[in-house]
């Protein structure tokens, strides 16, 4: 503001240099104004335009009114410049100054000083606090003026702005879906579980609750259970399932039973509704004891898109890399609340469990009506596995474990299909090592009917008839010499026991792989068990060896042209012509189900 000489300066009451002081008193001057009339007040009303503004007293002289009208144009000018730098809130009864905060006070004393005695400054009112949140509020609706319909907008305007927010809703909510789904509920699963991994050590157990009554606790329950037991007395084992590096294989988690097929399927272990669900064991599978016997254990396990729960187990379907996967992960091991043991895998299958794709082979049994039936169960469990593991044999005394879970539709080639994984029990004194070398891909392996009809293949043999399955057991223990097997809608079966014969397999090279294969697997050929391989030699000299007689159906092998081709199938740098072959299966990534299936129907569709 410019500076007023001090001589020029108006000094209420006082008389002026070359006047007389009659005028009338200042009292009586102000009263005689209208409220309106006080400069503030009227700019508050709205920036004056050029000449306008309050009149300037007649009874002034001539100095007084120039000094009086230089104060009031800088205060006019300092509050336009205001004005252009924020823009101003709504005005009314909380009008809000515009006039910035540092210059209020400066400016406040200037027009005391010009305004005649007793013409007060207003004071600022008290919504100057909220110009701020004013400011976002009148922006805010704005912005929204031009999405929401008003009165006066055309027709094709509020079809326009209606689409427009349909559409923003669906973003927001789609959004907020994939988030929750992809981001924070598999946060939330694994945090649960890390939880639960904290209470179970099977090397150095965890305290149970201290208030926990011991009376309640399984008679023959190991120590590293107690803890989770406490927890929820539905767990009945733990499954760890891991390539050497965790690079791809991470399933270490806690396996419940509730005597259903489905409430683990969207329960978790606190028993706290959660998508991922839990890992548990088939309802007709019972450890209750020590004493307790399953002939087949079975697992479920969903394939969430997180990788969580048996979502990984899908990897051995890669074409490409699915063998360096198998071998990477030839072992696992499952502890129950007894006793702890390790599992040899010697399948992997693909299958379909819809009528309309093909016939249904039932690899959710439990129970069998002698030895017989259970190697024919095995011997079809062959035909349709991914990969032959000839350094794993099978015999009538062994205990299996089967594990499940979906598939999708871009790896099977078909809806709702399923990946299996069979291992059986290590026997007592033999070795878990497996030699990884030995595993190949099936070059001859009974896909599911639709995997080929979904990508214009010409079905297996088996389809037709013209197939049957090796190492199938007479009732009397002797193999079956070779039948013709037939297509029909009740399953992959030749016999009483509801199977097919046996085929070796062949990866499709069209499935795609869900991840790149660990950078260690080219290495599985020269597996550190490898060197173990001496010792194998000295596994065939088990006494349950002799029933492997069943295995060498090879007098069946010279009716099988393929066969022959077996020993070449370890030459694994011969493998990437394989999908070359037209007339192949070039291996699945589901297994076929035959026959009626016992526990399909409550099979979690994972």
């Amino acid at each position: 503001m410019a500076n007023i000489p001090e001589e020029k300066k108006y000094t209420p009451g006082a008389p002026q240099s070359g006047q007389e002081d009659a005028r009338p008193a200042r009292s009586s001057w102000q009263e005689a104004q209208p409220a309106a009339s006080s400069p503030l007040h009227s700019w508050e009303e709205g920036p004056p335009a050029a000449g306008s503004g309050p009149s300037i007293p007649a009874d002034l002289s001539a100095d007084e009114a120039e000094l009086l009208e230089q104060t009031l144009a800088e205060i006019r000018l300092r509050r336009a410049r205001a004005a252009q730098a924020q823009p101003a809130a709504p005005l009314g009864g909380n009008a809000v100054s515009m006039v910035p905060e540092e210059d209020a006070p400066a400016q406040d004393e200037a027009l005391a000083e010009a305004l005649p005695d007793g013409a007060a400054v207003p004071a600022e009112g008290p919504a100057a606090a909220a110009t701020r949140g004013q400011r976002f509020a009148g922006r805010l609706l704005y912005i929204l003026g031009g999405f929401i319909p008003h009165r006066g907008d055309s027709a094709a305007e509020i079809v326009r702005k209606c689409i427009f927010i349909v559409a923003l809703i669906t973003l927001i909510g789609s959004l907020s879906y994939i988030i929750n789904d992809m981001l924070i509920q598999p946060m939330i699963g694994e945090m649960n579980y890390n939880t639960v991994r904290s209470w179970y050590d099977p090397e150095n157990p965890v305290d149970p609750p201290a208030d926990y009554d011991p009376a309640n606790y399984p008679e023959g329950i190991m120590d590293s259970f107690k803890a989770l037991y406490a927890m929820n007395s539905d767990v009945r084992g733990w499954m760890t399932y891991t390539d050497p590096s965790q690079n791809w294989l991470k399933i270490d988690y806690p396996v419940m039973y509730s005597g259903d097929n489905s409430y683990y399927l969207d329960h978790n272990f606190q028993k706290a509704k959660h998508k991922d669900g839990a890992l548990f064991f088939d309802e007709r599978n019972h450890i209750d004891s020590p004493q307790s016997e399953n002939k087949v254990l079975i697992v479920y396990g969903h394939n969430m898109a997180s990788g969580h729960m048996f979502a990984r187990l899908n990897y051995f379907l890669n074409t490409r890399n699915g063998l360096n996967y198998a071998r990477s992960a030839p072992t696992i091991n499952l502890d129950t609340l007894y006793e702890r043991s390790e599992y040899k895998v010697f399948a992997v299958m693909l299958l379909n469990t819809r009528s309309e794709d093909g016939p249904y082979f039932d690899y959710l049994r439990t129970s069998f009506s002698g030895d017989a039936d259970f190697m024919n169960f095995v011997a079809n469990i062959r035909a349709r596995s991914l990969f032959d593991y000839s350094d794993v044999d099978v015999n009538t005394d062994d205990e299996l474990l089967i594990l499940s879970t979906c598939t999708g539709e871009s790896d099977a080639k078909f809806p709702e299909g399923r990946c299996v994984v069979v291992a059986r029990k290590v026997r007592d004194g033999e070795s878990s090592l497996v030699n990884t070398g030995s595993i190949v891909r099936n070059s001859d392996v009974i896909m599911p009917l639709a995997w080929y009809t979904n990508q214009d293949m010409e079905p297996h043999a088996y389809y037709s008839g013209n197939f049957t399955i090796p190492g199938l057991w007479s009732d009397d223990g002797t193999t079956v010499p070779p039948t013709s097997s037939t297509d029909d809608n009740t399953g992959d079966t030749t016999g009483t026991d509801g199977t097919t014969t046996r085929p070796p397999v062949v990866v499709p090279p069209s499935t795609t792989p869900p991840t790149s294969p660990p950078s260690t697997d080219p290495t599985d050929p020269t597996n550190p068990t490898d060197p173990t391989d001496p010792t194998e030699p000295t596994e065939p000299t088990d006494p349950t060896d002799p029933t492997d007689p069943t295995d060498p159906t090879d007098p069946t092998d010279p009716t099988d042209p393929t066969e022959p081709s077996e020993p070449t199938e370890p030459t694994d740098p011969t493998e990437p012509t394989e999908p070359s072959e037209p007339t192949e299966p070039t291996g699945s990534t589901t297994l076929p189900e035959t026959s009626e299936q016992t526990g399909e129907q409550t099979q979690p569709a994972a």
